[in-house]
């Protein structure tokens, strides 16, 4: 089993970011939620190819990601407590 290194909302939190963006352009402004679909596509597939059969988290799975994981024959579970902790203590080496 691999070593859990603790990822950045394990360390610190979720960071919250807010954008607001005014655009005239409704090409522009298909072009920028085309860019968000293919960013969550993309981490979708890294999960894939990283053969995952099991993905958990601390924040919920959205539905995109549960239909996704589902037709990929991965499992997925959201909202797990101390997921950050389990990982650690699973994952360490025997000393």
């Amino acid at each position: 089993m691999r070593r859990h290194t603790p990822c950045h909302e394990c360390a610190e939190g979720s960071p919250t970011n807010v954008v607001q963006v005014r655009l005239e352009d409704p090409a522009k402004y298909q072009s920028i939620v085309d860019a968000e679909w293919n960013i969550i596509y993309d981490k979708l597939a890294k999960c894939r190819a990283s053969g995952a059969k099991v993905v958990l988290s601390r924040l919920a799975i959205g539905d995109l990601a549960t239909q996704y994981f589902a037709d990929h024959d991965i499992f997925c579970a959201g909202r797990v407590r101390g997921l950050c902790t389990m990982l650690c203590v699973c994952c360490e080496a025997p000393p």
